[in-house]
């Protein structure tokens, strides 16, 4: 058994579903905020990817923590992927004021990546970072949220997708607490 796991998935090409981006890679990703010990934790599709769920996504969705020293190890760690702001008329560049906004959306080398400053649904990115999973990823680990603080998250975004993506992850933890 190989000891590296990869989420790339060919994605549909036609109708609704038609993807603009190529899904992030998640493994060069998570292995560069590793390297630089920064305080983050993937919520969103891609969470629900790691523990089961069926959903497509084309971006990554990381919480971060923004104390200084974090946000300047976010910064290094992500400048290597060349990180453009997604809005093309965008003048803003990759810089400390635009990744501590709410959250920033950024096309990358390696993918689209959604920093998330403000976290609705849980009580503090600190309770969020307490609460993750550490899980092994290739040669790497990757900080997941915790199934419970998912639901919590898609509960308070009010969105129909996350209120599927609820169902979706309540089957998910009752399969977990059955064994």
């Amino acid at each position: 058994m190989s000891d590296t796991f990869n989420i790339n998935v060919p994605l549909p090409r036609y109708g609704y579903s038609r993807m603009q981006h190529e899904p992030p890679d998640l493994l060069r990703l998570t292995k560069r905020l590793e390297e630089f010990d920064v305080r983050y934790v993937l919520i969103g599709g891609m969470a629900m990817i790691i523990y089961g769920g069926d959903r497509v996504t084309q971006d990554m969705d990381i919480a971060i923590a923004l104390d200084e020293t974090n946000v300047s190890r976010v910064l290094e760690a992500f400048s290597v992927f060349n990180p453009r702001p997604m809005r093309s008329n965008s003048t803003h560049a990759w810089s400390r004021e635009m990744i501590v906004s709410p959250w920033s959306t950024w096309r990358t080398d390696a993918g689209r990546v959604d920093l998330v400053a403000r976290i609705l649904g849980v009580d503090s990115f600190e309770g969020l970072y307490s609460r993750a999973q550490i899980l092994p990823f290739g040669r790497s680990k990757i900080r997941v949220a915790s199934v419970a603080d998912l639901i919590a998250m898609k509960s308070a975004s009010g969105r129909e997708r996350d209120r599927l993506d609820v169902k979706t992850l309540l089957a998910i933890s009752q399969l977990r607490e059955s064994g």
